[in-house]
């Protein structure tokens, strides 16, 4: 699909259930775009209500994921459906500050560059952290449409035809809010757990019980004391736990899926004991 003559930019989301944050996203990035394009996941919520009302810029979509698909594939689309020569792919729960937009309206004018990076002002629980990993998040999800494609199933990677010398760095940061509340976070790993889990079971990976018990251990403490989230003071320290907990659920998942029990046999065997018991 080529541009559409008068849209430079199209600012690009995809959504699940976002009736709390799409408001805020609406009324934040409206003044930059020139249309935003909402891909939604099937939500079952006021998502879909919410863009529908919310003026002719905004554009919805809803693209339930198939089985074999991936947050990757929701990026992919997004991009299928713009108008825009230039994408600015982003999540419903990030916030542009007034210099960043300042910053994108001038970058997408020059014409040698493809894409631009960005950094996050980042939030875990509402409250400001720079370390822990966060700090190395700095990816060009700025860029011209036709150069850009998505893949991996989670933790999506965009990929440019664009060299290094076409591919600028912006100031300004993007401001991430991140979740809402812990509820939120759980019901994200639950999702993410499942994917990731399936990844690993398509692959024939298998998990050891010294992986399940070391592996999440490891992240923790990089995330605490290599990625020196020890500086974040409290919240550094819950999220370097969180990376411990959450890390865990997809081994689990994979690790039960080869070694449980079987139900029906744990069935079978109670009901040959009432059997037993009734018969004496």
């Amino acid at each position: 699909m080529e541009a559409d003559l008068g849209i430079a930019l199209s600012v690009v989301v995809i959504t699940k259930n976002e009736e709390l944050d799409l408001p805020g996203f609406l009324d934040c990035f409206g003044p930059l775009a020139d249309e935003i394009v909402i891909v939604d996941d099937g939500s079952t919520d006021r998502t879909q209500e919410i863009a529908l009302n919310a003026g002719e810029k905004v554009r919805f979509f809803s693209c339930p994921r198939l089985e074999n698909e991936g947050f990757c594939d929701q990026r992919q689309k997004g991009v299928n459906l713009s108008r825009g020569e230039w994408l600015l792919q982003v999540d419903a729960d990030m916030r542009p500050t007034p210099e960043l937009c300042s910053e994108v309206r001038r970058a997408i004018l020059d014409r040698n560059m493809i894409a631009y990076r960005f950094r996050l002002e980042q939030y875990f629980m509402n409250k400001r952290v720079r370390y822990g990993g966060f700090q190395y998040w700095n990816q060009p999800w700025l860029s011209r449409r036709k150069h850009t494609s998505w893949h991996q199933k989670i933790h999506e990677r965009i990929e440019l035809t664009a060299g290094p010398d076409q591919i600028g760095q912006l100031s300004a940061r993007m401001i991430h809010l991140g979740d809402i509340d812990f509820v939120e976070r759980l019901r994200k790993n639950h999702l993410y757990s499942y994917i990731y889990a399936n990844q690993m079971m398509n692959a024939g990976e298998k998990v050891s019980l010294l992986k399940l018990a070391l592996k999440p251990l490891w992240l923790g403490f990089r995330s605490y004391v290599l990625m020196k989230g020890f500086l974040d003071g409290r919240v550094g320290f819950v999220w370097a736990l969180y990376q411990v907990s959450g890390s865990a659920t997809p081994l689990y998942l994979v690790w039960a899926q080869r070694n449980a029990g079987d139900r029906r046999e744990v069935e079978r065997q109670a009901s040959a004991q009432l059997v037993k018991f009734v018969e004496r």
